[in-house]
């Protein structure tokens, strides 16, 4: 059922309820009214019996009453009525009488007289049957009215409903088909547009996030094709006779090789980071044991680079889990001797700002260019003093994706005073 037809069913029974409802309330009204008239119709009419049998007279005399309206004593002789040129005493009439039953008064618990209309029921009498006429014609015009307008602002609801709703739809149906060009514009209620906010965001993203995966395509195809294109170039030399297989030529090929092996890992990391399936295993990490760790990792790359150490914490402990953190801070630690100064200094400190728990790895050397560094965390992004220095251009990319799985996120700053600095900026509410 479209919403249309569920708000048009909606306004419809919500009228149907209340219509109900007022009716039920008119009726009782009425029902009350005409009791109320009876009542003092029948008082009314006792008091006027009291009066006719306070006038002597020896015929019937005009009752000036509301009603037509005979009285007659307690020997239920009539002694006046209200149509006072047809008057006659009861023996003319053979007997009969033209009005209704007769009613007794009492005064007290003796009997006085009795009383007789012709109109037994509120609707017999003319002006009553007109008045009831009138409001049924008004309810049913005031009936059809409500309808018309409770239909026609049923459908106005509707459709500026279902309107943005529909808009929403063509734009989800065309994103669902792989058409992420037409751009989503909703106006309306506040909720509508902010869903409409909402798919156009996801929308961006989705673009984005398209043209990340195109590039990233490319970008492995030629990472990978680059040592394979080597690779095999060198193996049809050999086989044609025109290269000689040299240990050394055997060593190049090992490292073109060990290249592409780096590249897969990387790759295999980071997909496994971005799976939905992942898990983050927070523990209490304990700073002394992981920085240690860290200088025994990177100990004989330092020793070979003749390049400084130093660490520093005033954190006992944090929480993280110990795989991806170790694995951040040992890709920082390596991009750091890897780019930073020959026999310069590497420094890795612990520490907390206000409400975040800060990982900083800083090295010495060239600042990474500011041209650079909105584009450093890309995948496959390798800078111009990246090029000819090993790795796959993904490590800073799974620092960032460990750092956004623990709440946190990657801060970069690099001047030539001061040397580059990466900081792990994770939340302490953990801890």
């Amino acid at each position: 059922m479209t919403l249309v037809k569920k708000t048009f069913l909606v306004f419809s029974l919500s009228f149907l309820v209340q219509i109900l409802l007022v009716g039920s309330l008119v009726s009782l009204g009425f029902q009350h009214s005409m009791g109320q008239w009876e009542r003092i119709r029948q008082e009314e009419s006792a008091n006027l019996v009291r009066e006719a049998l306070e006038v002597s007279a020896d015929d019937p005399v005009f009752i000036d009453a509301p009603w037509p309206i005979m009285i007659f004593d307690e020997h239920q002789e009539l002694i006046g009525s209200s149509q006072n040129s047809r008057i006659m005493p009861m023996g003319r009439m053979g007997g009969r009488n033209p009005f209704g039953a007769k009613v007794a008064v009492y005064e007290g618990e003796s009997l006085i007289g009795y009383y007789s209309v012709n109109i037994d029921e509120f609707k017999d009498d003319i002006a009553n049957e007109a008045l009831f006429a009138s409001m049924l014609r008004i309810s049913f015009v005031a009936f059809a009215v409500s309808l018309l307008i409770s239909l026609l602002a049923a459908y106005l609801f509707s459709r500026s409903i279902s309107g943005p709703a529909d808009i929403l739809s063509t734009h989800l149906r065309a994103m669902s088909d792989g058409n992420l060009d037409e751009e989503v514009t909703i106006t309306g209620d506040a909720e509508l547009v902010g869903i409409g906010s909402s798919v156009e965001t996801l929308r961006k993203r989705m673009v984005h996030e398209q043209g990340l995966r195109a590039q990233w395509g490319q970008d492995i195809a030629h990472d990978l094709r680059t040592p394979v294109a080597s690779v095999k170039s060198q193996v049809e030399g050999m086989e044609d006779g025109v290269l000689k297989p040299t240990p050394e030529r055997f060593q190049m090929m090992m490292k073109e090789l060990e290249r592409m092996e780096s590249l897969i890992g990387d790759l295999e990391t980071l997909m496994k980071l971005e799976s939905p399936e992942i898990f983050v295993d927070r523990q209490e990490l304990v700073s002394e044991a992981l920085l240690a760790d860290l200088r025994d990792m990177f100990s004989s790359l330092l020793e070979s680079r003749s390049m400084r150490f130093v660490t520093e914490s005033s954190l006992k402990s944090f929480s993280g889990d110990e795989a991806l953190i170790t694995r951040a801070l040992g890709n920082l630690v390596m991009n750091a001797i890897l780019y930073g100064d020959p026999s310069g200094t590497i420094t890795v400190i612990f520490d907390q700002e206000g409400d975040e728990i800060a990982l900083r790895v800083n090295n010495t050397g060239h600042p990474i260019p500011s041209e650079e560094r909105d584009r450093i965390f890309e995948r496959l992004y390798r800078g111009e003093f990246a090029r000819n220095t090993p790795g796959t251009g993904l490590g800073l990319t799974i620092v960032t994706q460990i750092a956004s799985l623990h709440g946190g996120r990657v801060h970069l700053t690099s001047t030539a005073s001061e040397g580059t600095t990466f900081s792990i900026l994770l939340p302490a509410t953990d801890r």
